[in-house]
């Protein structure tokens, strides 16, 4: 930067400020925030001579520094939203309800016979024993009638005292509960 073209120490300060309090207005990175103030500044640099010989100049160049850095921040937010709408609709259905039944299957089967399987389904396992973990000890008792023992609808609805269709939504709730919370442990691990 040339020296004609030196901001003031308060200039400086008030790119930084405004750039700090609209990128957590928006949550937009600050630092870009600031950064695109200065490159505005620096292509305007008419701008803010004339900002420096006005008598409200600082009114201004302050009016000025919000109105391009609510652009800039708003035109971020809409990209972030955008991208996280994107990722949420893929990460809402990262597992499949066949895929947690087979997790459940793998889950529950003895420790020596699962040395076949890849890394993908360790990772399905894992979220499903996570969240199966997490359920009440009725639950895990029916997933495990289903899964572990392989009894049927008929045999589980008599155990629950109701019907073999009764069964078979309580398993279908369940799995779809556990569906939904593994794919937001997968999520979560894929956005860190």
């Amino acid at each position: 930067m040339s020296e004609s073209r030196k901001f003031t120490e308060w200039e400086e300060r008030m790119v930084v400020n405004v750039g700090r309090k609209v990128g957590y207005q928006w949550n937009v990175e600050c630092d870009d925030v600031i950064s695109e103030l200065m490159l505005w500044a620096q292509e305007s640099w008419k701008y803010v001579t004339r900002y420096r010989s006005d008598s409200r100049g600082k009114q201004k160049f302050m009016a000025s520094l919000y109105r391009k850095a609510n652009k800039y921040a708003r035109s971020e937010h809409q990209q972030k939203i955008i991208h996280y709408k994107f990722d949420k609709d893929k990460i809402e259905n990262l597992y499949t309800e066949k895929q947690i039944e087979t997790g459940l299957v793998v889950m529950f089967l003895p420790p020596d016979t699962k040395s076949e399987y890849d890394e993908d389904m360790w990772s399905l396992v894992a979220d499903v024993s996570g969240v199966y973990a997490s359920l009440r000890s009725e639950d895990k008792s029916l997933l495990a009638w289903k899964y572990a023992h392989l009894q049927g609808w008929d045999e589980i609805g008599g155990r629950l005292s109701t019907t073999a269709d009764a069964a078979r939504m309580r398993v279908r709730r369940l799995v779809e509960k556990i569906r939904a919370r593994a794919s937001a442990d997968q999520a979560s691990r894929i956005m860190e």
